[in-house]
């Protein structure tokens, strides 16, 4: 991560470069880019940014140096409100399409046609809702989407919801729908879709107030349905634990409890420290970092991560990902002192990460020499741990392989992944190593 000053800068430079393509900084609250010209909804929401440096001008908290930055762009400090512009384009909307059921993430320039650099429409009726929900939208603007029926309850077709309710239990065996849940068949999701989370959790409420009739209450019991929103989450716990030590990976329910960890009852705090899943400051895990690791490996086929590498998806940079290089450096520190768990040491061996690089490098210099490995692989041989290494040489050896094949290069197997070597060899790296590994110790001593 870069440092907070870094950020800034870097966030201005954006600003910069949208200043000068399109001449001014009037750009919109919801705009978000990476390159500052083209709206990106991966990027930084520089819109947001920018109406933030203008709230901290108004209280007298923005730095002198960062006032002059922006005003030799010509910022106008005047905090703009899109309210107007955005409510001209849901009634468009609702003028066309006959409702403000905005499909999610839905962004518009004409209110009709979806354009990924228009204005989210989506946000801004969910926006609206919530306002209006805790009392803090003008009764002028309540009004005005009152006209447009966007606090109207939607009323649902039973028989065709259910039906739908249904085909969702008759394919995953549950009814844990999440309340955003969009489809057209029941099965697979569709931002498009019939808002059949929506129809669930409907009942829910009604349940949970004593208004829903009891036919309807028991057929949908009868898929499963789970009333309680507590019920539910110690549900879906139990199903997260079996998944977590199965497959050492974090679903995508119990990704959400971590970020939210601090908000969490003692209780479910407990249940979420009996998995033994570190939670760092920044509300990330251990896992998290460690599944980008592994999609640097998948990626690169090696885990040599310059330490200030960070990313969102593990192999390209994003200097608003995670700092994995740094992160990967604490592991090895943490190992040397044997204060890593056994478990975590598994799970980063399964990616051949090199313990000590320096030990490793001398190690490998010494293997490729006393097995007439030409100097030019060194780059590609470094990279492997040396047990690892001698396990594969031994391996072409007793199989009577070359270790240089055709026009001097290196065999392939020094240059797969894991999973290729399992397809390729028909033995995974653990069965490997074990079969014909050798003990690095004695192997160490003659080498050395």
């Amino acid at each position: 991560m870069l440092p907070k000053d870094d950020l800034w800068d870097y966030k201005y430079s954006l600003l910069c470069k949208y200043y000068h393509y399109y001449g001014n900084c009037d750009l919109r609250n919801d705009f978000i880019t990476k390159d500052g010209i083209n709206y990106n909804q991966e990027g930084i929401k520089l819109g947001r940014w920018l109406q933030n440096q203008k709230q901290f001008y108004k209280r007298g908290e923005l730095k002198a140096d960062r006032i002059k930055k922006l005003e030799q762009i010509n910022v106008n400090w005047v905090i703009r409100d899109n309210w107007d512009e955005y409510y001209n384009l849901l009634k468009k909307y609702y003028e066309h399409y006959g409702n403000t059921r905005v499909p999610v993430d839905f962004c518009t320039k004409d209110g009709i046609n979806y354009a990924s650099n228009g204005v989210n429409l989506y946000l801004f009726v969910r926006n609206q809702k919530a306002y209006h929900r805790n009392g803090t939208l003008s009764l002028e603007r309540s009004n005005l989407l009152d006209t447009l029926e966007v606090f109207k309850p939607y009323t649902y077709d039973w028989d065709f919801y259910y039906s739908l309710a249904k085909a969702y239990h008759d394919a995953y065996g549950n009814l844990k729908v999440r309340e955003r849940f969009k489809t057209f068949d029941g099965v697979i999701s569709d931002p498009n879709g019939y808002p059949l989370g929506n129809f669930l959790a409907s009942y829910k409420y009604q349940y949970k107030h004593g208004l829903i009739a009891e036919d309807k209450k028991q057929l949908l019991e009868d898929l499963g349905i789970i009333w309680s929103r507590e019920d539910e989450w110690y549900d879906n716990f139990l199903d997260s634990k079996a998944y977590y030590e199965k497959y050492h990976r974090m679903s995508t329910w119990l990704l959400r409890q971590t970020r939210v960890y601090n908000k969490l009852t003692p209780k479910k705090k407990e249940l979420i420290d009996s998995l033994n899943i570190t939670i760092y400051n920044n509300g990330t895990t251990w896992l998290n970092y460690y599944s980008l690791a592994e999609n640097f490996y998948n990626h690169y086929h090696h885990l040599t991560i310059p330490v200030l590498f960070t990313t969102k998806d593990g192999y390209t940079p994003s200097m608003e990902g995670l700092d994995i290089g740094s992160w990967l450096t604490r592991q090895k520190n943490l190992y040397s002192k044997n204060e890593l768990s056994l478990d975590k040491v598994a799970l980063l061996e399964r990616l051949n990460i090199v313990w000590s690089i320096r030990i490793n490098n001398k190690i490998v210099k010494q293997i490729m020499q006393k097995y007439n490995i030409p100097q030019e692989e060194y780059s590609t041989l470094k990279n492997i741990p040396d047990k690892i290494l001698l396990a594969k040489i031994n391996y072409l050896q007793q199989h009577q392989l070359p270790l240089i094949v055709e026009f001097g290069m290196l065999n392939k197997i020094f240059m797969i992944s894991n999973a290729d070597l399992k397809e390729e060899y028909h033995i995974d790296l653990e069965e490997l190593v074990k079969e014909y590994g050798v003990d690095l110790d004695v192997s160490r001593r003659v080498l050395g």
